[in-house]
């Protein structure tokens, strides 16, 4: 056996305390972040089948024209191998029975319909791909529900669409493909692709929306596959979407949902790094000694160097192996053990990256995390290390600031990867590298503090406690950076939580809209709210609706739709060419709804005087203002109806677009669209099954042009993806405080051994048992207490840079948490300090003396 590998596996027997403090803390860490990891996957597999029943594929492609040859080569040129097809058509038409008619939205769908999700209809009878579709097979039709009560027509009556009679077949509970307030101003109705040219609907001048909707292998990237099939309809006015976008309220939340994922795991390694860097350079220390005669005796700082390289290996395989047994163990049962904490229909599992990632951690990571205390030893000269004190001081320079560049990189480049964004990775990095410093400072500012505190405070056990704090100086140091860290790390996942939790809070249900009412005339809002008021409801977020096309914006032009441009070169360029090109719904209001808040410049001045010299006043949703890159204080130019209006932005506005009120990106300051044509919409809450259909046959009696649409079932489906997502939110917090007791245990537990001789002078000198353990409950309060508060106000700023940067701005603040991780911490610490001083204390002094 080569004599570095012997040693290294003697260090491992004779400090048996470090081997198992090193792979339990490392051990943690890599079980919390494949733990976290596997539970991300997961997930994203869940809300990736939830976000596909929205678009009913994988990716969709959709133009109001039908698709020539050229155009269908193009898209099988560009699609995998074993993409499977289903065709959809829309169009907006009159549905009409005996008694009444309705403006209505067909969907002519073929027997593929739906390739994810299922239809629900009456009866509990679900619908999906593979199930047989009388639609498609005969003229038959599935209706919504409210076009039912609208038509006054049951199961088995006909209804007229165009010159084709067709049998209502079934209604509409429950439909997988609807997930936004922004849906349709009509009630849906359902019927197969080979009927509708027999409604003769399709002619010259008709608004028809043709579909080409794909399921593809797993395996496929669709951001890649969508971005090139942009490319190639760059200058068309086909739009290519895929299922993660074919929502906006429910792109948003799992867009939130995916960083905040991403911060826990990214939070995961970072404990394992700080706890095995530290514990590291604890060991070293103790080493010193041994280090020495090995020196002495003519051995080179390369071959010592060796042992402990070995060394590290060796701990960081049996760490590794150690960990992926337990996660692999532990994962079956954690969904039964969480209970409702736990998705439904989850199934957890390790994916392979994860297991690769967690070895080249468990072994290039640990000798990374700890390569700057290997490389101190060269500075060293061995008579140094002799001494009973000796400690290898750290220099700050080039060299030592060098050593740490290699685990900064990679960390760096492993939260790039976790993250999958090179914003979020490197703002981490960027806030652990700050937070570092900023703790360091502090604790070398109280330890320079801490003999003006020893002049007014005489007491034997404090006097004790500050000194020994103030004797150790580097590993006091260390353990108040490495408590420090670990602090902020376990506030700053349930903040962010906070953060998070409030972007997909909704209203209390009973607070949310029944029925959106659009199509409204101007001159029909005063009998509007005296009906439904005499039916003992009250019309909320009444707003105007008003379409317009953008012209110009910060000085630029708006690419139109008939634009030969080229291909863009990213994602970000697309979504701002698509942005440009769409047609959008302004509003105006005096003041912003409660689902609003300004978080940039400020409200409107006002209703709009058109005598004055200013520019109309206009307010943006900040996703929107960033995608298009622009900022406060620029204009833009609205063609309404060849009526050209410009506005100066004046504020961005954060939308909680999961209120399910009326909102909109673009906001006009009162009275600049007065006169522009217009219709409402609004919303009316608080209704039951009876008061709904009342009132629906109420207002088509009296209003027959407004169209009344039931989103009762949307925002019931909506509200239980929000809930399995604060479920996820609360489980990945409660994983990340476990990693982060377990480091904070770790910490305390080794700096407190290396406490033992002084603890047995104390002893030998006379001092009794109990004035000890005051003295270490007193010691490792104040390091405890200080380094928790500074590392949780650090979080606290940390968190708010995240949320302006990766939520919008979004930050919410819950002081709950501050107080419990300080008080945790705090509690660890001295209890942790106090049961290993005790231990200690139990043994015989002239051990402890000869030790």
């Amino acid at each position: 056996m080569p004599f570095w590998l012997n040693l290294a596996l003697k260090e491992l027997r004779i400090d048996r305390g470090f081997t198992l403090a090193f792979i339990l803390n490392l051990s943690l860490g890599l079980i919390g972040f494949l733990a976290l990891d596997a539970f991300k996957l997961s997930i994203d597999e869940s809300l990736s089948l939830r976000s596909r029943s929205i678009l009913a594929a994988d990716i969709g492609l959709t133009q109001k024209r039908a698709f020539n040859e050229s155009e269908a080569k193009i898209i099988d040129q560009n699609l995998p191998e074993g993409a499977v097809l289903r065709e959809e058509i829309g169009l907006f038409t009159m549905a009409s029975s005996q008694k009444r008619s309705r403006l209505v939205e067909v969907r002519a769908v073929d027997q593929h319909f739906p390739f994810y999700g299922e239809l629900e209809l009456t009866n509990n009878r679900l619908v999906g791909s593979n199930d047989q579709k009388s639609i498609v097979t005969n003229p038959n039709v599935w209706i919504y529900p409210e076009l039912a009560v609208q038509l006054e027509i049951e199961i088995g009556d006909e209804i007229a669409i165009g010159s084709k009679q067709f049998k209502v077949k079934g209604l509409v509970e429950s439909d997988p493909s609807v997930s936004s307030i922004a849906l349709s101003a009509s009630p849906r109705v359902y019927m197969g692709l080979n009927f509708l040219k027999e409604t003769e609907l399709i002619q010259y001048g008709s608004r028809v929306q043709f579909s080409k909707l794909y399921k593809v292998p797993k395996e496929v990237d669709l951001e890649n596959l969508s971005e090139r099939l942009q490319k190639e309809f760059s200058g068309t006015d086909i739009k290519v979407r895929t299922h993660r976008t074919a929502s906006r309220e429910l792109g948003v939340l799992l867009s939130y949902l995916n960083d905040y994922l991403s911060l826990v795991a990214m939070v995961a390694l970072f404990l394992a790094a700080v706890g095995t860097a530290y514990l590291f350079r604890s060991f070293m220390l103790k080493r010193n000694r041994e280090i020495a005669i090995l020196l002495s005796l003519g051995y080179h700082y390369r071959q010592v160097q060796l042992v402990y390289i070995a060394l590290l290996l060796i701990l960081g395989s049996l760490s590794t192996v150690f960990s992926l047994l337990v996660t692999m163990s532990l994962l079956p049962f954690l969904p039964s053990a969480l209970g409702e904490l736990m998705l439904e229909d989850i199934q957890l599992k390790v994916p392979f990256q994860s297991m690769f990632l967690a070895f080249g951690m468990g072994l290039g990571g640990s000798f990374l995390f700890c390569l700057p205390f290997l490389l101190r030893l060269k500075k060293v000269k061995p008579m140094q290390l002799f001494r009973e004190s000796g400690q290898v001081a750290p220099s700050l320079n080039w060299a030592s600031i060098m050593a740490w560049i290699p685990s900064i990189l990679v960390y760096w480049l492993l939260a790039v990867w976790q993250s999958k964004s090179w914003k979020i990775g490197s703002l981490f990095v960027l806030l652990f590298l700050v937070s570092s410093l900023i703790l360091g400072v502090l604790g070398f500012i109280g330890l320079k503090l801490s003999s003006n505190i020893l002049k007014y405070n005489h007491h034997f056990i404090f006097k004790q406690a500050i000194l020994n704090l103030a004797r150790y100086k580097l590993s006091t140091l260390t353990c108040f950076i490495a408590i420090g860290l670990s602090a902020m790390l376990f506030n700053l996942i349930p903040q962010m939580r906070v953060v998070v939790e409030d972007q997909i809070s909704t209203p209390d249900s009973s607070k949310a809209p029944s029925l959106f009412v659009f199509d409204i005339q101007p001159e029909q809002l005063e009998d509007l709210k005296k009906e439904t008021l005499l039916q003992g409801v009250k019309v909320d977020y009444l707003s105007p609706v008003i379409r317009a096309r953008l012209v110009d914006f910060s000085g630029r032009e708006a690419k139109q739709k008939n634009s030969e441009a080229e291909g863009f070169e990213t994602r970000e360029e697309a979504m701002e060419e698509r942005l440009q090109q769409r047609a959008y719904n302004l509003s105006s209001r005096e003041e912003f709804s409660s689902s609003e808040k300004i978080v940039g410049g400020r409200a409107f001045k006002g209703v709009y005087d058109w005598d004055g010299d200013a520019l109309p006043e206009v307010s943006l949703e900040i996703r929107f203002a960033k995608r298009l890159k622009i900022n406060l204080g620029d204009t833009m130019t609205f063609d309404i109806q060849g009526v050209e209006i410009e506005g100066k932005v004046v504020s961005f506005r954060k939308v909680k677009w999961t209120s399910f009120h009326p909102n909109f990106f673009v906001m006009f300051q009162a009275g600049v669209l007065d006169d522009a044509p217009k219709t409402y919409i609004a919303s009316i809450a608080g209704l039951n099954f009876e008061k709904k259909v009342l009132l629906q046959n109420s207002l088509v009696d009296k209003f027959p042009n407004i169209s009344i649409i039931d989103i009762t079932q949307t925002i019931k489906r909506l509200l239980g993806l929000i809930d399995q997502m604060t479920s996820a939110i609360n489980f990945m917090a409660l994983l990340s405080a476990l990693a982060s007791i377990g480091v904070i245990f770790s910490i305390t537990r080794h700096q407190t051994q290396l406490r033992q001789k002084d603890f047995n002078l104390f002893k030998v000198l006379g001092a009794s048992l109990s004035d000890i353990l005051k003295m270490v409950f007193v010691e490792f309060s104040l390091l405890g207490f200080s380094a928790a508060i500074c590392g949780v106000l650090i979080s606290i700023s940390a968190s708010y840079a995240l949320a302006y940067v990766v939520f919008d701005r979004a930050w919410a603040m819950n002081w709950t948490y501050p107080i419990l991780v300080i008080s945790l911490t705090v509690i660890l610490s001295t209890s942790i300090a106090w049961l290993a001083t005790r231990k200690t204390l139990q043994l015989k002094a002239l051990r402890l003396l000869n030790s």
